[in-house]
C-alpha cells in the first residue's frame, strides 16, 4: 500500500502518471472518525499506442566503391524495442533498440538507385519508417595497362596483344 493519510471530507485524488504499460488494481478505503469505512477499487490500464517518431533525412548518393557510408536517422520512442533495415525491400535483419538515434552503413551497395527504408518499433507494436534513397554513381574511369610494343616474323602464328583492363 501507499499508506494513510488523515482524510478531512475534500475529495481525494491520487497521481497514477508514473504507471509503466500493464493494468493495475488500484484501491482506496476511507474512515471516518467513527471507523466506518468504504473502500472502491479502479482498474487503471496503461496503453500505448503513440507510433516512435523518425526524421526524414535527405536522399543521398556515393562513388561506387567508397567506404564509411551511412546514413542517420533521429528517432524516438518512449519505450523502444527494435529496428530493422531494408534494401530495395529486403530486410538485413531485426537489431535492438534501446533508444536514441539510429545509423546504419550503407556501403557495398550496387550501380544505381536504391529505396533504404528503416523501420523503428517499440514493445507494443507500434512502428514508423522512413525511406532514403541512395544513389550509387560510378564516375572513375575504367584504367588500362601498356602493354610493350611487339613484332613478330610474316607468317607465323600464336601472336597477340594482352591489356588488363580494370573497372569497379
Amino acid at each position: 500500500g501507499q499508506g494513510s493519510q488523515a482524510w478531512g471530507g475534500a475529495n481525494i485524488v491520487r497521481n497514477i502518471d508514473a504507471l509503466t504499460i500493464g493494468t493495475y488494481n488500484i484501491t482506496l478505503k476511507v474512515f471516518d472518525v467513527s471507523g466506518n469505512w468504504i473502500q472502491d477499487q479502479v482498474d487503471v490500464t496503461v496503453v500505448d499506442t503513440t507510433v516512435p517518431s523518425i526524421n526524414s533525412p535527405t536522399d543521398t548518393g556515393y562513388e561506387l566503391g567508397s567506404l564509411g557510408n551511412s546514413i542517420t536517422w533521429i528517432v524516438g520512442d518512449l519505450d523502444p524495442a527494435n529496428s530493422e533495415l531494408f534494401i530495395d525491400g529486403i530486410g538485413q535483419g531485426i537489431t535492438g533498440w534501446a533508444g536514441g538515434n539510429i545509423n546504419r552503413n550503407i556501403d557495398g551497395l550496387s550501380l544505381g538507385p536504391h529505396n533504404v527504408t528503416l523501420k523503428v518499433f517499440d514493445t507494443s507494436g507500434n512502428w514508423n519508417q522512413n525511406e532514403v534513397v541512395v544513389t550509387v554513381s560510378d564516375s572513375t574511369n575504367p584504367t588500362i595497362d601498356n602493354p610493350v610494343n611487339t613484332g613478330y616474323e610474316l607468317g607465323s602464328t600464336g601472336n597477340s596483344i594482352t591489356w588488363n583492363p580494370v573497372d569497379l
